[in-house]
Parts: C-alpha cells; structure tokens; sequence
C-alpha cells in the first residue's frame, strides 16, 4: 500500500462557460479563475499467486473552484472520490486476460455540475512464435456507461445536458515484434 498526501493549486483554468443571449445559448471558453484541491491517493497491488495481478487506486479529495473573478459569487467546493483497479490473470503460459474499470465522482465547474461516470474495460491476449505474434481482442466501456450528465446554471436559466462521452469500442489488433 501505497498512500499519498498532495495539495494542488490550478491558476487561470480554461473551461467551457455557458452564456444564455436573445434566447441562444452561447458556449465560450474563459479563464474561470483559479482552482485548488487536496487529498489522499492509496495505491495498492496484490498478487496472490504467479497468474493473478491484482491493483486498486482510490483518491479521496477537496475541490474547490473561485470564479469570483468573472461573477459567479464565491468559492465552491466539494468532497470527491475517484477509483482505478484492475484485474490481470494468466491462466496459461502466452494467454493474457484483463479486466480494469474507474469510477470518477462529481465534478464541479463555475456554473454547475458534472455527473459521476465509470467504465469497464476488458481484454485478452495470445501470444504465439515465441511471443513476436501478439492477437489482441478488447472491448471497452462493456456497459456503455459513459454517459455525462451537465447541469450549467446561466443567471436564471438552467440547462441540463446528456450526452454519451465515449460508445462502446470493440477492438481485435494483431502485432509482430521484427
């Protein structure tokens, strides 16, 4: 195990600000200011034997964003968590089968919110002639759940915003090491 302590401080962020004009709505990037956060990241990894990796990292954080700059009132914060993990396993000596996924929480932006998403990921690989040939078959995002959820408050309007971040991606790659 593995824990980390960390500050971090962010000066004139861009980020996306959303201004509602003549019933339009018109998207600009701005410097929002100025953004900090604090937290606790642990990484840990375990093998319980020879085929099996095991992996998680988790981040516990402070948000927080300023953008009393361009008018939005004051500072905004919130607490956080993110997660990464992973499972490798080889069942025989050039077989390779992989699981990972995250989860990221809220997120915070100087008019609004973004909604927690996560992902699962998996994969498995062959090698073959002397482990030079590599076939690879993944898929990513299994249960096409990156789907994002915005909600942008501008003066006395509020929009909410869905959107599918990333659709789910089958991969097949076949790679020769020369």
């Amino acid at each position: 195990m593995n824990p980390i302590v960390y500050y971090a401080y962010r000066s004139n962020r861009i980020m996306d600000i959303a201004q509602v004009e003549d019933n339009k709505t018109i998207w600009t990037k701005e410097n929002a200011s100025n953004t900090q956060s604090a937290g606790i990241e642990i990484n840990a990894s375990w093998q319980p034997f020879r085929q099996l990796f095991v992996y998680l990292t988790t981040n516990g954080y402070h948000y927080e964003i300023d953008g009393q700059r361009q008018g939005w009132g004051k500072r905004k914060g919130d607490f956080a968590i993110d997660a990464k993990g992973g499972i490798t396993f080889l069942p025989f000596k050039n077989t390779r089968l992989q699981i990972d996924g995250y989860y990221t929480d809220k997120q915070l932006t100087p008019q609004g919110s973004i909604s927690s998403l996560y992902s699962v990921n998996a994969g498995a690989s062959q090698y073959l002639l002397n482990q030079r040939m590599c076939i690879t078959l993944s898929i990513q995002n299994i249960f096409d759940s990156m789907e994002e959820s915005t909600t942008f408050v501008s003066g006395a309007e509020t929009q909410y915003i869905h959107r599918n971040r990333d659709a789910r991606a089958f991969w097949a790659s076949i790679s020769y090491t020369l």
